[in-house]
């Protein structure tokens, strides 16, 4: 899995700029037009791809997150937030235009309402230029963002899955993506590890049941993680295929308990552990980030992870 002389353990490639995540969170319901809604809590918080690499960091993986901020405050928070928890931003970009996202997140327990914004999309990082840089182990492409769709972004990034000694990790997300189309089928078979949910299993694929739309995912791609929420987890693969069941806690929020999710499975790759393990651990970490709001403010860290999967036994 690693490359010679590899000089970094994961490169998370943000082709969306860092949200700022606005959390409202003790909600019955989200305001109608003309009505006010008081929440419990409010949390302000870096999301996005920032959930990803943010795990990682606290996990005490060596992660560089490529990405985009914005020249002001919101910026600044930002960078100060990747350092607290221990993310290189070498290869961050900022940017007078082009670097601003926010959601507002309507938190109601087990769903989720998004409101969101995103300047413009400013020009393509150079994806050989940014691997060439810093020779990850694995590489995380998050988000399924449609710029990776785009021929300067999809032919760099089929050129150096191809070339390379590391593994792609690829998440899926909310969009109306389908393996009918060409591009997308293309993206989807450059990962070694496809993630998505029940949900976008079923969209992209067009089938009716997730272990259906799991075994035609693996028409193009090695093994499929599909994240089923409570219920916990499935990997697929050609040669094996299991379920992890989730702890049950309480559910205070679910934003970027998606992507803890799939930093963790990383982590477990990066120790060497079985796909059986790995898909234990993101699990265990996933059902951690769900205990408060936002996806890294109940993360548990290296050790008590590991502690928590040897209890699980």
């Amino acid at each position: 899995m690693s490359a010679t002389g590899a000089k970094l353990d994961v490169l998370v490639l943000g082709l969306d700029p860092i949200y700022l995540d606005l959390i409202f969170s003790g909600l019955e319901g989200v305001p109608q037009p003309g009505e006010e809604i008081f929440a419990k809590s409010f949390q302000l918080l870096p999301g996005g791809v920032f959930n990803i690499a943010g795990c990682l960091g606290k996990l005490g993986v060596d992660v560089a997150l490529a990405a985009d901020v914005d020249q002001g405050l919101f910026g600044d928070f930002m960078l100060r937030e990747l350092q607290r928890v221990g993310v290189r931003i070498d290869a961050i970009r900022r940017l007078e235009l082009g670097g601003t996202a926010l959601t507002v997140s309507y938190s109601l327990g087990n769903e989720r309402a998004f409101l969101s914004y995103k300047d413009p999309s400013p020009q393509r990082r150079d994806v050989r230029l940014l691997c060439e840089q810093h020779k990850p182990r694995i590489m995380i492409i998050p988000g399924f963002p449609f710029q990776a769709f785009e021929p300067e972004v999809l032919d760099p990034l089929c050129s150096v899955a191809m070339q390379d000694d590391y593994s792609v990790l690829i998440d899926s997300c909310h969009c109306e993506a389908s393996l009918e189309q060409p591009e997308v089928a293309r993206l989807v078979s450059l990962a070694d590890v496809f993630f998505c949910n029940q949900a976008e299993c079923l969209r992209i694929t067009g089938e009716d049941e997730w272990q259906a739309g799991a075994d035609r995912l693996l028409s193009f791609t090695d093994a499929v993680v599909i994240k089923l929420g409570e219920q916990g987890a499935a990997f697929v693969s050609h040669d094996e295929s299991f379920i992890e069941s989730a702890p049950q806690v309480e559910v205070k929020d679910t934003t970027g308990a998606g992507d803890c999710f799939v930093a963790t499975y990383a982590f477990g790759l990066l120790q060497g552990m079985s796909d059986r393990d790995c898909l234990r651990m993101a699990v265990l970490q996933g059902t951690a980030s769900v205990r408060g709001a936002g996806g890294t403010t109940t993360l548990m860290g290296r050790e008590e992870l590991i502690e928590a999967l040897k209890r699980s036994d």
